[in-house]
């Protein structure tokens, strides 16, 4: 050790140490707080000088570890003699009076010294990087202040004690560490235990938070799907059993708002012996299972608790709600039929079998439920059984090799469905055709429970002798009790049943004409075509599939080559046009023509209101509510790389000249709103239609004509309304006399005299008004036209051999035509009224019977029969009293037209787009990050902020935009 005189050590000496990585500023601070009272007096702490009293472990303190920093920000330690140092030694009893302050600060703001000291970045370098050659940088007194305070507020302010528990939680964790959830599949790759790291024939696992296994089966991530679930009670479904039998619920997407049925299962259930590579195999098959009739899943997904199946949106009922009540004829359960027997063939034709079929997943349009056409009806669910559920809700159509088997596995829980080949799969849905068919012809199926399906005892009800004879041929070939001898579905397409009662409908050469104008378009044209396919909603495609089915002459449900070649040679067209079409439409690997893949023709015809307002959004990716041709470009070059630009906006160009042809301006007119600015909004995109745009000017005309002829009715109602209304006030005026008259007259006064004959004057008063109800006729024309209207219905009652009728023939069928044109307005309903019941002589009976009550007495005494004029009075107020309400009834009715006519709820503009039919603003749901179809969002973005951040932007820019 060096004496007390030893050099002194200044402050810019300990400041250079600093900066040389020598010292930290927290063994500068713990030598202040630590070693002032070892020191010989205050005013010398910095003395090269040994301490006093001999204190040995202060001492063996001394010679302690010297911190530097290193830019790695990891700290080490390391013991070294620096004896015969001067700066080494005041470091070393700085060094040693520092332990207590950093225990001291430690504890009072709750970080562990060594930890903060890691988060410092301090560490003590090796020789090698104590060499000249070391260029690394020093981190500076300012980071090494900034490390150790970020230390202190990362473990007291952000990341306070109660949210540790929610990183266990994924749905906690999406709100309370957005940053972490969003990254933690990069970090589970990194560390190789992600979902992408399951290997094929097995389950890839990790561990979860709570020490759980979490199963991974490689698929895509839900969260980053961008799909949010629609609550149970937020659910419009057209039959409840979609949710309650089948599971399946509503999501939406919150990027293109694109609905799709989704089916959650938990992996926690899956069955025995299933793992990733079943799971794969079943998704490729999925894609691949494209039909009419059959709900196609478009996407497959999974998190760490669930595998969620995404099918498309078809608003529909289950076979099972309908079959008892439905009056279909045998022509709609013929198509029934082979719309089921297609569906299973082709499925069983790419490898998938359903084994599991039920009454319930037979899915048919909801208008069928209101007594529509229950054509284009799909079946769900094949694929599942064996995979992802081994059950199902009844067994009445399961076949009784199927039921057998999963009766057994029941006692040991194996995997049935795994364990039945490929051969019996296709039997039993045979056998479950044959069942579901006899209960759509007889309103109720062949068995009663299980055990009638075991012993595979069935007969025919009386309801199959109302059908044709093949029927019971058709479902006996189903249902054979040896499995070999089963019908196949594809074969059955050919049977006499089907040949006899379904045709393919007519129209077939329009419609090859079209998909022959589609395929010689120009690319982007076709590309365009097929980006809108995946927009087009249930009804566009149900819409499409009338057209589709004209070209499906064999029943199959898809479109084969042989099919278009014998429609073009029978219309005329060359073969080269049939293989063009099969070329560009048919799917890759399928060998034939699906309805997504024809949609394409027909989607620019089809598509309107929200689907094409989304397709809009689909495409302006910033909100900026323009599309530019570069955007355009960017999404249909992913579906043919070679496509250009140039061919984008020229493409553009032509639909723009081909909607000013059809609005019969010129492209110099200034097309649409004028601009020329390379961008598309949202009014100029739905002009990319043509026609879409020919179809909106037809229902503009018709909506102007509309508004015209409202306009005129309601001009002429209104010019005689009041009258109408003066006109029962008055007779409201009569009855009320004429009432109190007749009260009077049956006093056994004079009085009662005197009010018998002023019911003379008042039946006047009414004939006359009675006879000149209001309207555009004056009284002399308007009895000419009660005699004409008299004359016409001699006519029609006595026929042509009327008197007169052979003379003036000619004359009256112009009068006819006239009259019945003036008789049908507004503006003279209430003389129409007056024509058909015949007001002008409705009182004249009780007018003559007044008139003997008046005469039937001694003239000299001047008495009347009172009692009679009190009884003809009473008659009249009723006949004039229902008079009275027809004419209230009537005037309110057409006065409700008017207003309805004046203002209608709804106008061209607001039905065919507008921010209504908009898909942004749906509410995020549980926290969920905003992401793109790419998946999560980069580390460290900050729009990656939490559901509350999100919140106050909503509202924000809400209140700005007012």
């Amino acid at each position: 050790m060096e004496s007390r005189d030893a050099k002194r050590v200044t402050i810019m000496d300990l400041g250079a140490a600093v900066v040389a990585g020598k010292v930290s500023m927290k063994d500068i601070a713990d030598g202040i707080m630590g070693g002032g009272a070892a020191a010989a007096d205050d005013d010398n702490i910095f003395d090269t000088a040994e301490p006093r009293g001999g204190d040995t472990s202060k001492n063996s303190r001394m010679s302690t570890n010297i911190r530097t920093s290193s830019h790695s920000g990891h700290s080490t330690k390391r013991r070294t003699s620096l004896q015969g140092d001067h700066m080494g030694a005041e470091i070393r009893m700085s060094m040693s009076m520092s332990t207590r302050m950093t225990s001291r600060i430690s504890t009072f703001i709750g970080v562990d010294s060594s930890a903060a000291n890691l988060e410092s970045g301090g560490g003590g370098h090796t020789d090698e990087r104590r060499t000249r050659r070391n260029t690394e940088h020093q981190m500076t007194v300012g980071e090494h202040i900034d490390a150790l305070a970020e230390t202190v507020v990362n473990t007291n302010l952000e990341q306070a004690w109660f949210l540790e528990s929610c990183m266990a939680s994924p749905t906690c964790q999406r709100i309370c560490f957005p940053a972490e959830h969003a990254t933690r599949t990069k970090r589970q790759a990194a560390d190789g235990n992600g979902p992408d790291n399951a290997e094929g024939g097995g389950k890839g696992k990790t561990l979860g938070a709570d020490g759980s296994d979490i199963i991974w089966f490689g698929l895509e991530d839900f969260t980053c799907s961008g799909f949010s679930m629609v609550a149970v009670e937020d659910m419009a479904l057209e039959d409840p059993s979609i949710y309650n039998v089948l599971g399946m619920t509503i999501s939406l997407h919150r990027k293109t708002s694109v609905q799709r049925y989704c089916l959650q299962f938990p992996k926690a259930n899956m069955p025995q012996g299933v793992g990733s590579q079943e799971v794969k195999s079943l998704v490729r098959l999925l894609h691949r299972c494209d039909h009419v009739n059959i709900l196609c899943c478009r996407e497959v997904f999974e998190d760490q608790d669930r595998i969620y199946f995404m099918y498309e949106y078809y608003p529909c009922c289950t076979m099972r709600s309908l079959y008892q009540s439905q009056t279909w004829t045998q022509e709609q359960i013929v198509n029934l039929a082979r719309e089921c027997c297609a569906a299973v063939a082709y499925a069983t034709s790419i490898g998938l079998q359903h084994v599991g079929l039920t009454s319930s997943h037979i899915l048919i349009p909801a208008s069928a439920a209101k007594g529509g056409d229950p054509i284009v009806a799909k079946v769900f669910g094949f694929g599942l059984m064996g995979i992802v559920q081994i059950d199902q809700h009844d067994h009445l159509a399961w076949a009784p090799e199927s039921l057998d088997r999963y009766n057994a596995s029941l006692k040991d829980g194996s995997n049935f469905v795994l364990r039945m080949d490929g051969a019996l799969r296709q039997s039993c849905d045979a056998w479950s055709l044959g069942v579901l068919i006899f209960t759509l012809a007889a309103k109720n199926p062949p068995f009663r429970d299980d055990a009638a399906v075991l012993q595979k005892k069935w007969q025919f009800s009386i309801a199959f002798e109302m059908l044709d004879a093949e029927a019971k041929t058709f479902v006996e070939n189903f249902l054979n009790s040896i499995a070999e001898k089963r019908s196949r579905p594809a074969k059955a397409l050919n049977h006499e049943w089907i040949r006899k009662r379904w045709r393919s409908p007519a129209g077939d050469e329009d419609v090859f004409r079209k998909l022959e104008d589609f395929v010689y378009a120009p690319l982007p044209k076709r590309l365009f075509g097929r980006f809108l396919t995946r927009f087009l909603a249930a009804e566009h495609l149900r819409a499409i599939a009338a057209s589709f089915y004209t070209l499906d002459t064999q029943g199959t449900g898809v479109i084969s080559v042989r099919e278009l070649v014998q429609i073009a040679k029978a219309n005329g067209r060359p073969q080269a046009a049939a293989s063009a079409i099969f070329e560009w439409l048919a799917a890759p690997g399928g060998g034939s023509i699906t309805l997504l893949r024809f949609a394409e023709a027909f989607a620019e015809e089809v598509i309107d209101g929200r689907a094409l307002r989304h397709a809009f959004e689909s495409l302006d990716d910033d909100g900026s509510e323009v599309v530019s041709p570069e955007e355009l470009y960017e999404v249909l070059q992913e579906m043919d790389g070679s496509l250009t630009l140039a061919e984008v906006v020229r493409h553009i160009a032509d639909a723009e000249q081909q909607v000013a042809t059809l609005a019969g301006a010129s492209k110099g007119d200034g097309y649409a709103s004028g601009k020329d600015d390379q961008a598309i909004d949202y009014g100029e995109f739905c002009q990319l239609f043509p026609v879409r745009v020919q179809r909106m000017a037809v229902m503009s005309n018709r909506i102007d004509t509309e508004r015209t002829t409202a306009e005129d009715l309601s001009g002429r109602f209104g010019s005689y309304r009041k009258k109408i209304q003066d006109w029962i006030a008055k007779l409201r005026g009569v009855v009320e006399t004429i009432r109190k008259l007749s009260d009077t007259t049956i006093e056994r006064t004079e009085a009662g005299s005197e009010a018998a004959k002023a019911l003379k004057k008042e039946f006047s008063r009414l004939q006359d008004a009675l006879g000149n109800a209001p309207g555009p006729f004056d009284a002399f024309e308007f009895q000419n036209m009660v005699q004409r209207a008299k004359k016409d219905f001699q006519r029609r009652q006595f026929g042509d051999d009327s008197p007169g009728h052979a003379k003036n023939k000619g004359k009256h069928k112009k009068e006819e035509v006239q009259v019945n044109s003036d008789l049908l307005g507004f503006d003279s309903f209430l003389q129409d009224i007056s024509v058909c019941d015949s007001w002008s002589s409705m009182i004249l009976p009780e007018i003559r019977t007044l008139k003997q009550a008046l005469n039937t007495t001694n003239k000299l005494a001047g008495r009347v029969d009172q009692f009679k004029a009190h009884d003809v009075a009473e008659a009249v107020i009723i006949k004039v009293t229902e008079v009275i309400g027809k004419a209230d009834i009537q005037l309110e009715e057409y006065t409700s037209f008017v207003d309805s006519m004046a203002a209608p709820e709804v106008t061209i503009t607001g039905a065919m787009g507008g921010v209504q039919l908009s898909g942004r603003g749906i509410r995020q749901r549980y926290g969920d990050d905003d992401r793109g179809d790419d998946g999560p969002q980069d580390e460290g973005d900050e729009g990656s902020g939490g559901m509350m951040a999100r919140f106050i932007s909503d509202v924000t820019s809400r209140l700005s935009a007012h």
